[in-house]
């Protein structure tokens, strides 16, 4: 879309006549999101389960604009608030969606931010054990940069020796991880 702008109005004007339309909730969070305007993504992402929308997805996103605000407590608080909530569904999920449907679309997701705001805050132990955690559901293409991520971490920890070794992993994974 050229004209993010005149998608943000046409989708205000909507939201206005009806104020309950969720996908059009959707579609205004989203696009601020896409277009760098955080601040006001993580306003609309705060409606969705007033909407019906689930409280997993609007945390996590929250905490993903919160991350690219560089406001990394904000983005742990709200990311580890998406594990916990999508951790208690039942094994049903959440509208129509199983918890195994959604542990495999967000997970992988929220590990990432989650990792890397506790590494910006120098929360290298909480990042490793997370990473470790996200090794274990990681798409395969990912797990070359999760071992260069653990590897970093060893690394500000001073443990050279292991940062080593997830580094020759990371490169045994990917000969073309520039890491």
């Amino acid at each position: 879309v050229e004209n993010w702008e005149k998608l943000i109005e046409i989708n205000k004007k909507r939201l206005q006549l009806d104020p309950t339309n969720y996908q059009v909730l959707r579609n205004l969070a989203t696009t601020n999101f896409n277009i760098g305007k955080y601040a006001a993504a993580i306003e609309y992402y705060k409606k969705y389960p007033q909407l019906g929308g689930g409280k997993g997805e609007a945390f996590a996103n929250i905490g993903i604009c919160y991350y690219h605000l560089e406001q990394y407590s904000y983005a742990i608080d709200n990311l580890e608030k998406a594990f916990n909530v999508i951790e208690a569904y039942g094994p049903e999920g959440y509208l129509g969606s199983s918890k195994d449907q959604i542990k495999k679309g967000l997970f992988p997701l929220i590990f990432d931010y989650l990792a890397v705001s506790y590494e910006r805050i120098g929360g290298y132990n909480k990042a490793i054990e997370i990473y470790k955690k996200h090794i274990d559901i990681a798409n395969p293409k990912d797990l070359s940069r999760l071992h260069s991520n653990l590897g970093f971490s060893y690394q500000e920890l001073g443990s050279l020796n292991k940062a080593k070794t997830y580094y020759e992993k990371a490169i045994e994974l990917d000969s073309n991880n520039w890491n």
